[in-house]
């Protein structure tokens, strides 16, 4: 007997067909006399084996998991993917079912369809949330089909997965930066309204006002009205400017600690007694609760900062209380400073605490809302709280009303600030003797500078260029002081400033600047200027600047 071997041949159409052989010895009288064979055509079975062993290394190599269950949902066969996918080798999940994957985050109902779907013989798809041996989750998407007989009879179940965790985070990630963009241009487009109307308004009624003053019928009550409003108007400007630049100066990183000395009782009077008329104006009891009474607290801090959150969180409450009280108060307990601002008016939505602290954000961003402001003091005030080391914190009942507090971590020092504040009526001699040379570009401040300081007794010499003021300051030395404008035609104020001082190092020039930021006034200093002032500007502060400077 030979054994049966293998071989393939070419046909007549020069296809390949595999045979196998078989063959015996014939035999007569103990002798073999020749050799009978078979050959079988295994052409259709070697196909089959070779497509069984395509498919095979297909499921051991495909880049998706496979799982093969019974029609009970017995685990068969999973492939290598599974296992680097859920951390479960082939051992661990033969036998099971798909349960042991589970974590919770699909529902009952979802699976029921997916059952009810695969055993009437249709293909489900969908998404599964589960979890890993090691417990943590991920997401896959599955195809789940039955597979059938010859007959038509399911007999076990193919589930085809891909690991989509990495394509759910990027969705989810699109979809938060699509409803932030979303959030961000409903934002622009309030604040832009609203910022319009900040501006517009306010600069109706200064023109308004300016108009009606020409009239010459106007009696002089209402000249005094009139005026009255006008500056009311400026101020309410000049706050949406200053909200606009703080910000600014904010997100460029921009602001600087300026560090002194604040006396907290003193502080707390001065709040107090600035807000106090606001709210009686308004009909609303103002409360202070100062709980350091009797007791000198001075600490180490920049007491503007302090005082432009503190100005925030009182204006806000003023003006959001149309009835009842608001109160003002701090509390020291051990390194721990507590300002706060109580009210009872309108409250804000639970759901709105975090939004307040937004830029350009009120509690209230409809087109109906009855209060002025573009909404940048929050931000500002918890900007500038971070920035020295604290925090604001928030509890308010809709109609009921709001706390702030402002928390601040500090350290008490013995230290004295020295202060000698100069009145203006203290000594005005010399004032006659005075000559002040004011650089300035622009007509209107220039006639206002004129008409303030000839009303207080100085005299007065123009210029409206940097090198016009360089040649008066040589050829006149009875001028005892420079008011500079830093923004000229030809050389700007610094390099004015440089020159003058180069001729008259003793000569006092004070800084006019309409840029307020903290790199800003360094750059004042280094040029040489005694001090600045940044526009706009009350009158009595840049009298006292001159009157300071020249020791009147």
């Amino acid at each position: 007997m030979i054994n049966p071997f293998e071989f393939r041949i070419s046909d007549h159409s020069g296809n390949i067909v595999w045979l196998r052989t078989s063959s015996k010895p014939v035999l007569r009288e103990g002798k073999t006399i020749g050799i009978r064979g078979t050959a079988i055509d295994i052409t259709k079975n070697k196909m089959a084996d070779e497509q069984i062993r395509k498919l095979s290394r297909a499921m051991e190599q495909s880049p998706a998991s496979v799982m093969i269950t019974d029609t009970r949902g017995i685990i068969e066969y999973v492939n290598p993917k599974f296992t680097e996918l859920t951390g479960y080798s082939l051992a661990e999940a033969s036998g099971k079912t798909p349960r042991f994957l589970k974590s919770g985050y699909t529902r009952k109902e979802e699976y029921e369809n997916l059952w009810k779907i695969i055993t009437s013989g249709g293909e489900w798809r969908g998404e599964f949330h589960n979890k890993r041996k090691d417990g943590s989750l991920y997401w896959e998407q599955a195809s789940i089909s039955p597979i059938k007989d010859s007959e038509g009879n399911i007999t076990h179940f193919l589930a085809v997965k891909e690991d989509i965790t990495e394509k759910k985070i990027i969705i989810d990630e699109l979809i938060k930066a699509k409803e932030k963009a979303e959030e961000s241009s409903r934002l622009k487009s309030a604040f832009l309204a609203n910022i319009s109307h900040e501006i517009r308004t306010p600069l109706n009624g200064i023109l308004g006002f300016a108009d009606l003053l020409q009239n010459s019928e106007v009696t002089e009550e209402e000249q005094g009205m009139y005026l009255g409003l006008l500056k009311e108007s400026g101020d309410r400007m000049l706050n949406t400017i200053n909200d606009i630049i703080e910000m600014s100066k904010i997100e460029a990183d921009q602001t600087a600690l300026n560090i002194s000395i604040l006396d907290i009782n003193e502080f707390t009077e001065y709040f107090y007694n600035f807000y106090k008329p606001e709210a009686e104006h308004k009909g609303l009891t103002f409360k202070l609760e100062n709980g350091l009474t009797g007791e000198k607290i001075r600490i180490e801090t920049d007491k503007n900062k302090i005082g432009s959150i503190i100005s925030n969180l009182l204006k806000n409450a003023i003006k959001f209380t149309q009835a009842g009280y608001v109160e003002f108060g701090c509390i020291l307990e051990k390194n721990i400073l507590t300002f706060y601002v109580r009210d009872t008016g309108m409250g804000i939505p639970s759901d709105r605490f975090s939004a307040i602290f937004h830029r350009f954000v009120q509690a209230d961003l409809s087109i109906s809302r009855p209060y002025e402001g573009v909404g940048l003091g929050l931000s500002i005030a918890k900007s500038y709280a971070e920035l020295l080391g604290g925090k604001i914190e928030v509890e308010s009942e809709e109609g009921v009303g709001s706390t702030f507090r402002f928390i601040l971590p500090v350290s008490r020092t013995e230290k004295i600030e020295s202060q000698q504040k100069t009145s203006l009526t203290d000594n005005t001699a010399g004032v006659t003797d005075s000559l002040i040379l004011v650089v300035e570009d622009d007509e209107i401040n220039m006639s206002f500078l004129h008409e303030v300081l000839k009303k207080s007794g100085y005299k007065i010499v123009s210029a409206k260029t940097g090198e016009e003021a360089v040649k008066i300051c040589r050829e006149n030395i009875e001028i005892t002081l420079v008011l500079m404008d830093i923004k000229l035609p030809l050389i700007n104020g610094y390099e004015a400033t440089r020159k003058i001082k180069d001729m008259r190092a003793d000569l006092p020039v004070i800084a006019q600047t309409a840029y307020a930021q903290d790199l800003d006034k360094d750059r004042v200093f280094a040029s040489g200027c005694s001090d600045y002032i940044a526009k706009p500007y009350e009158k009595e502060d840049l009298l006292l600047k001159i009157s300071k400077h020249l020791n009147l």
